[in-house]
């Protein structure tokens, strides 16, 4: 392992969280189950609040943990396991003294025996800690193309020490065969989208008890339209109400009252897709919703239905409608639809 740069320590911290988030007791409920289920699963698209869903839940709870956010440059096997050895130490001083010694003497191309060999080490390394373990892996979706990350990460899955808690916060469902037969012992957690959006009393408790703001019936109705739960849009819509004349204001046009909320989507989520997915969403901005139809015959493009179904299982500006192949573009450009 050769040419190791040093790790960058805050990945490995619990991020901060401001005291205005409310407590929900259902989310808080699947939350809870994760040191009950070997693998908790929180996937949702950006700006949902997975990551503060997660760092709420530890500090409610005084939950030690092993936190790693992941970013993309950590999408080889070596880099993820010597950051995820080192979130352990942060608990666990002297766990992965093997598994480091071992990657040590790796080089850059990896054959199988050997990802069996780090999947051993790891487990066996774990059943020497004699208590729980909270693993947290958020920003998964970084690395999710790394062929030998899935790889170990389901050797591990299918020999799970009894004591690990793994949890992962992703904007797509891993593909990995071993979730079945987790799901059908009820050893998964999962926690979606739906668990994550506002309700409308949610919304109306938010602007009241932490912005001081009141609303009409009908002004948290169409609040819940624009919005449609979207932690992200709901609290830069609250950070805005202070400079406005009124609610209405904002309501005629949202749009223009959430431009950082368009900036940080550019920087987060569309700057970081393939060119093709980004000249296909530039192409599809114009249209509130879409169909294979619609982009086979007006965009004159061939089987459609594959960058739509990509598009969804990524969460990625497009929600499907019922179980057809049919969408409505959550971002497009002549839209005042934020959901």
């Amino acid at each position: 392992m050769q040419g190791t740069l040093p790790l960058i320590k805050t990945k490995l911290i619990v991020p901060g969280i401001q005291d205005q988030w409310i407590r929900r007791a259902k989310l808080s409920k699947k939350m809870k189950a994760i040191t009950e289920k070997p693998l908790t699963i929180i996937q949702a698209g950006a700006g949902y609040g997975k990551s503060t869903a997660l760092a709420l839940h530890v500090k409610d709870q005084n939950q030690s943990c092993c936190w790693y956010t992941i970013t993309s440059s950590d999408d080889d096997i070596l880099p993820f396991l010597s950051y995820l050895t080192a979130a352990i130490q942060t608990l666990f001083p002297n766990f992965g003294h093997e598994l480091i010694t071992y990657m040590k003497k790796m080089d850059r191309y990896i054959r199988e025996e050997e990802l069996s060999m780090l999947s051993s080490l790891f487990i066996n390394e774990t059943l020497q800690i004699p208590e729980k373990i909270i693993v947290i892996l958020d920003d998964f979706q970084a690395i999710e193309h790394s062929y030998h990350i899935n790889v170990w990460l389901e050797k591990l899955l299918e020999h799970m020490p009894g004591h690990l808690h793994l949890v992962i916060a992703t904007r797509t469902k891993p593909g990995w065969r071993v979730l079945a037969k987790l799901k059908a012992r009820n050893e998964l957690n999962e926690v979606s989208k739906t668990d994550l959006i506002f309700g409308k009393e949610e919304i109306e408790l938010l602007l009241s008890d932490f912005h001081q703001i009141s609303i009409s019936g009908d002004q948290l109705d169409q609040l819940y339209n624009i919005t449609e739960g979207w932690v992200i849009a709901i609290g830069m819509i609250a950070q805005r109400l202070p400079h406005l004349q009124s609610l209405d204001e904002l309501l005629a046009e949202p749009a223009k009252s959430l431009e950082d909320l368009f900036q940080y989507l550019v920087y987060e989520v569309f700057s970081k897709q393939p060119p093709m997915i980004q000249q296909f969403l530039e192409q599809t901005s114009i249209f509130e919703e879409l169909s294979t139809d619609v982009c086979d015959h007006i965009l004159g493009m061939n089987g459609s239905i594959q960058m739509l179904e990509q598009l969804t299982a990524k969460n990625l500006f497009i929600q499907q409608i019922g179980g057809s192949s049919s969408g409505i573009m959550l971002f497009s450009a002549n839209s005042s639809r934020i959901g």
